[in-house]
């Protein structure tokens, strides 16, 4: 399914409640819930994906709800209700509703109808944006404007111009034509305010421009700072327990993944015990290596921690886009510079960083290594 659906189910039977939120859970989805209408007027703040919602609630009913939700949410509301006449349909549509659900119903067709209702708005916010060369894509639905990916601050009128310069690439525009376009035939005002609107873009454009090639500066920068810091910075190993050392980094990883919606799933083997490494040092290459997996995986990663013959080993994979043909293994600036910290940090500890595409899922494959003493078994 890729990113996790956030779902809000609201409905006063906690019975319904709980076995809906069950059943979305298994099969993937994050889920929101509420006992009345005012919890689901709170919940909706979350943004949710898609609203499933009973008509007859305490507080506030299901209509009201979606009347008050529609100020500032444009997800999919589906109705839960146990009759449906004409005049309920017609009340439900203009309060903002796209769908009825009549109880009793198939949880399976319930099911069906929730992942068909998600596509059809995935296809629709599809179709709403415009890539414009490699730099700028237009979102006509959100009125929003993105360079180098990230949004550019625009004004109504700035992006009336924009929307309709794009909209009609073969035609020549004078100030007046836009101006009667942008502000209507009747409006009030000179037409020449339309070139400073237009500078104006213009200049927020170049800034975002300039602002990406700083901070990728800035970036190599930090990094080259962080590896001279790296290179002075002793390596102190001492004695721990397998179990102990992999604890910390399970919880964090678990942490860290759910947080931002993603599953992780763990391995462990060990020919040994005890072993000797810089803690502190490892946790810090977990912690890249783990950002840069979650970063780029589509649902979750996978994280192995291994013992064997005097070497510690930690490998993530993610189920993201994979690293580009050129990348060759041992290298970690074509992914983020995390990676060239990573590698820095596990030459010091007398091992390595390797990098690959998973045989298994086609994603990225990451595996840090650190040489150790150990006592065996």
């Amino acid at each position: 399914m890729g990113m996790r659906k956030k779902l809000l189910i609201a409905d006063d039977e906690a019975g319904l409640r709980h076995l809906l939120q069950d059943y979305f859970e298994l099969n993937g989805y994050l889920v929101l819930t509420a006992k009345d209408g005012k919890e689901a007027l709170q919940q909706a703040a979350e943004q949710p994906d898609l609203i499933l919602l009973d008509i007859n609630m305490p507080e506030r009913d299901g209509l009201e709800v979606c009347r008050q939700i529609r100020n500032f949410v444009s997800c999919p509301i589906l109705f839960l209700t146990a009759r449906i006449e004409d005049a309920d349909k017609i009340a439900g549509f203009q309060a903002g509703g796209d769908d009825y659900i009549q109880k009793p119903f198939s949880i399976l067709e319930l099911g069906a109808r929730v992942e068909a209702h998600l596509r059809r708005e995935l296809r629709s916010q599809k179709k709403s944006q415009v890539r414009f060369g490699e730099a700028l894509v237009i979102d006509y639905l959100a009125r929003e404007l993105i360079c180098n990916d990230k949004p550019v601050a625009l004004s109504k009128t700035e992006f009336n111009i924009i929307e309709l310069l794009s909209a009609h690439p073969d035609m020549v525009f004078d100030r007046e034509r836009i101006y009667e376009k942008v502000r209507g035939m009747e409006a009030e005002g000179d037409s020449k305010v339309i070139a400073e609107h237009i500078r104006r873009i213009r200049a927020k454009l170049k800034v975002q421009t300039m602002n990406l090639h700083i901070e990728r500066l800035e970036g190599y920068v930090e990094t080259m700072s962080s590896i001279q810091k790296l290179e002075e910075m002793p390596v102190r190993p001492r004695e721990t327990d397998f179990d102990s050392l992999i604890a910390p980094l399970e919880h964090s990883a678990r942490s860290f993944a759910g947080q931002r919606g993603k599953t992780c799933a763990s391995s462990t083997a060990a020919d040994a015990q005890t072993l000797a490494v810089d803690r502190d040092l490892v946790m810090q290459v977990f912690e890249n290596m783990l950002a840069n997996g979650v970063r780029h995986a589509e649902s979750g990663v996978s994280v192995q921690y291994r013992l064997e013959q005097g070497l510690f080993s930690i490998t993530i994979e993610d189920d993201g886009a994979g690293f580009p043909e050129e990348a060759g293994q041992g290298k970690g600036g074509h992914r983020g510079l995390g990676l060239t910290i990573c590698r820095a940090l596990c030459e010091k500890h007398h091992g390595r960083l390797v990098i690959e595409n998973s045989p298994h899922c086609g994603g990225a494959k990451v595996t840090a290594s650190f040489l150790c003493k150990v006592d065996h078994l």
